[in-house]
């Protein structure tokens, strides 16, 4: 009551900082009647991460299993910094603010961030923190590739990777002359079943 915030708005704020934890809302299946029940699942990380020196369990391919592919990069306002400032509201004649969090470049204009990522944050610390997390999402601007394939053909979703996982994806086309290939967090997914099933996992950039 005294933040005036919701238990959903604290854990977002949470999982802002680096080193917060990740969370996400799983179905679990019951017998007895049968049913599935929400259950909140809280983790340092969700998914894992591959062995170091080691690829992916899961890999996306086109020629195989990948039938659509899109690439983009997005530098639009709150997608791509090189300086990012956390600021809280104001307490008096205070107004705390973290310093600028900047990735210096010399090929590259300054592009500044600044937001509130709560409104009562009073320690310089968690505004850093906060800062730094951004940084590190928006230093390359906002990449994503976005993958389509076809479910009985691809890796299988809950068995060889689940969300949070990383994944790895090899595309050789003529909309990439050069390839692309590289691997990137899965955060989410989506799947229809009308007509041939297909499964797009949705990926936190890639390179």
């Amino acid at each position: 009551d005294e933040g005036d915030k919701t238990v959903l708005s604290a854990m977002g704020e949470l999982s802002g900082v680096i080193g917060g934890p990740e969370w996400t809302i799983a179905m679990e299946h019951i017998s007895g009647p049968e049913r599935y029940t929400p259950v909140l699942v809280i983790a340092d990380r969700l998914g894992a991460s591959p062995t170091p020196g080691l690829s992916p369990a899961a890999w996306f391919d086109l020629p195989g299993s990948v039938s659509d592919v899109a690439y983009v990069e997005d530098w639009a306002t709150g997608r791509g910094a090189t300086r990012v400032v956390a600021t809280s509201s104001a307490t008096g004649d205070v107004r705390p603010q973290s310093p600028p969090s900047s990735s210096w470049d010399s090929e590259r204009p300054v592009v500044e961030h600044r937001w509130s990522p709560s409104s009562s944050i009073t320690q310089t610390s968690t505004l850093v923190a906060h800062a730094d997390a951004a940084l590190d999402a928006m230093r390359d601007g906002a990449q994503s590739v976005a993958l389509t394939a076809v479910a009985s053909e691809s890796p299988r979703l809950g068995v060889d990777w689940v969300l949070g996982d990383d994944i790895g994806y090899a595309i050789r086309a003529p909309g990439f002359p050069s390839g692309l290939r590289g691997s990137a967090r899965a955060i989410g997914w989506e799947m229809t079943l009308r007509g041939i099933p297909m499964v797009t996992p949705i990926l936190a950039g890639g390179a």
